[in-house]
């Protein structure tokens, strides 16, 4: 309900802007896991919707995932505004909330998010996360880089690349510092129309001290989506 108040508190602000400069969009998909910070979090498929806006630069994003054979979810809640700073690098800062029910044990927190993303080409994106807690003085860092490649000239197929290394400062595991796990794996994707894109990813996790720590192993996962602009 509360990000529900705070969206509403802003749809006056929306709603005075030009229609034409505001970008919506939405989106659906499932899952064949839900895993962050190295950790399967359900034990189930997953599927998942969501929608948002971006205003010049301010965006506003909501965020609802189910598991499909248990009681487990999840909701989200992002507000942040990205700097466009020397042409190549990125910076968004950004407000996240969710709130958690997995198999049964209950979660939330507020975490303050720094984006940051540099383009040396516009084929590859190297990229930085900071999360910060609040509440208890966690951190947790993930570090990596991003390809973007066309599979032809003349294809609508888009093959982007990826990995990532996470990295624990009591936010995953509570007293642990040090290395958590190595995330790669890819998506493609391609426009069905104008506003309407399908996409289809598969993720791998290398467990690290961090995941270990809490007897978790590798895990293997993929997905497909829809989303929707307009």
């Amino acid at each position: 309900m509360k990000q529900l108040f705070i969206v509403l508190l802003l749809c006056p602000f929306v709603a005075n802007a030009q229609v034409s400069s505001v970008d919506w969009y939405a989106m659906s998909g499932v899952k064949s896991a839900h895993v962050t910070e190295g950790r399967n979090n359900f034990d189930s498929p997953i599927a998942e919707i969501g929608f948002g806006m971006n205003l010049k630069g301010f965006a506003i994003d909501v965020w609802s995932a189910k598991a499909t054979n248990n009681q487990s979810w999840e909701t989200g809640f992002t507000l942040g505004y990205t700097f466009n700073l020397f042409e190549v690098l990125k910076w968004t800062p950004q407000y996240y909330r969710f709130d958690q029910n997995a198999k049964g044990e209950r979660d939330a927190s507020d975490e303050i998010i720094n984006n940051f993303s540099i383009s040396p080409s516009r084929y590859l994106d190297v990229t930085a996360r900071h999360i910060y807690v609040p509440k208890n003085n966690s951190q947790y860092l993930l570090v990596g880089i991003n390809g973007k490649f066309r599979l032809a000239n003349d294809c609508q197929w888009v093959f982007s690349p990826y990995a990532k290394q996470e990295i624990d400062h009591g936010y995953s595991r509570a007293g642990f510092s040090g290395l958590n796990n190595i995330r790669f794996g890819a998506e493609l994707s391609r426009p069905v129309t104008t506003n309407l894109n399908v996409s289809f990813d598969l993720n791998y996790s290398i467990a690290q001290k961090g995941v270990l720590l809490d007897k978790g192993r590798d895990q293997l996962w993929g997905g497909a989506y829809l989303s929707l602009s307009f």
